[in-house]
């Protein structure tokens, strides 16, 4: 059974890369290509499509927005906010609230624990600071590409 979800490339800002979940959709058989410390991917665009469909809002279980959330953020807590990027966000928000559907969010990198100014989003967060978990809010891994692998040969 794959999960269908839904995003919209519309909400992409220019030149922001999708959240990692949907980067094999864009990508495709082109991941191969990539230098080693892109390879983080390759394993996971080998099985995405069997794990996700990729559909219209409408037959969607789930909307993804399109970027991570620490593109509206920034790495650094002395970065400004890009109200583009926020802007886009919030209307894909909009959209997907009009719609009834469940929404997920991804949110990467140092300062992840952050709020989010959204209600009701399902969060996926690299950083999570225990007393401030809300109920929908839930941890994942930074993927790095296997060290071992790409530099070693597969050997120690």
């Amino acid at each position: 059974m794959r999960l269908k979800i839904f995003s919209d490339v519309r909400y992409l800002p220019e030149d922001i890369n999708p959240t990692l979940l949907l980067e094999p959709f864009r990508l495709g058989k082109r991941a191969n290509s990539l230098p080693p410390w892109e390879k983080r991917l390759s394993n996971y665009t080998e099985i995405s499509h069997s794990l996700f469909e990729i559909t219209s809002l409408e037959e969607a279980d789930f909307a993804v927005l399109p970027f991570d959330w620490v593109d509206v953020t920034g790495h650094s807590w002395k970065t400004k906010i890009n109200q583009s990027a926020y802007a886009l966000g919030i209307e894909f928000v909009q959209k997907v609230k009009q719609a009834g559907k469940p929404l997920i969010i991804f949110y990467s990198g140092d300062r992840s624990h952050d709020s989010i100014p959204i209600q009701n989003a399902i969060v996926f967060r690299q950083s999570i600071i225990g007393p401030r978990r809300q109920l929908q809010e839930f941890a994942f891994i930074a993927l790095y590409e296997d060290l071992v692998q790409y530099y070693l040969g597969n050997e120690l």
